[in-house]
């Protein structure tokens, strides 16, 4: 262990090396008196990394960076795609949606039910055989065109007929 005194103020500034037994790094760590000057810093620690470990934090970079250039080309290119890492990029939801209250709304109940529990959808679509509540759309990626995930809910006569719980590409 090597100690330094600082010039400027008696036992001001200690300068510790410490070495572990392997020789795997190196730590450094400057301690600094109460009596210091201000702009003094109290305490650094600096520490070298072994060969491992920086070659470790390469890999992780050069796969970050990978990764990061797979999005870019997948935001960039025409054809809506499923985003595996995050299916629902392009997905907008209805106000306090959720999955899980979305998977307790079953066919037969009511309309108020649903609604109970879902809450104002975001759009609405009357067609031939009932009314089509939208609790999602298309267009929340800020970037490119990915497929989306549809949660939709027929109604006729004021009761759920069908479910739709589905993955669009268009």
């Amino acid at each position: 262990m090597n100690q330094k005194r600082g010039l400027k103020h008696r036992a001001t500034y200690r300068a510790i090396t410490v070495h572990d037994p392997n020789q795997r790094q190196r730590v450094n760590i400057h301690l600094v008196s109460p009596t210091a000057p201000p702009e003094t810093p109290k305490l650094v620690i600096k520490m070298k990394l072994t060969k491992k470990a920086k070659s470790w934090i390469r890999w992780l970079l050069g796969l970050l960076a990978l990764e990061f250039l797979v999005i870019i080309f997948l935001m960039v290119t025409e054809t809506e795609s499923y985003f595996w890492p995050y299916p629902s990029i392009d997905t907008k939801y209805a106000p306090g949606f959720s999955e899980g209250k979305f998977r307790q709304v079953k066919v037969g109940m009511s309309q108020d039910e649903v609604f109970a529990i879902l809450g104002k959808p975001l759009g609405v679509q009357p067609f031939s055989e009932g009314t089509r509540f939208f609790y999602s759309e298309d267009g929340a990626a800020p970037i490119g065109d990915f497929a989306w995930l549809g949660r939709l809910i027929d109604v006729k006569d004021g009761k759920v007929t069908k479910i739709i719980n589905q993955v669009f590409y268009d």
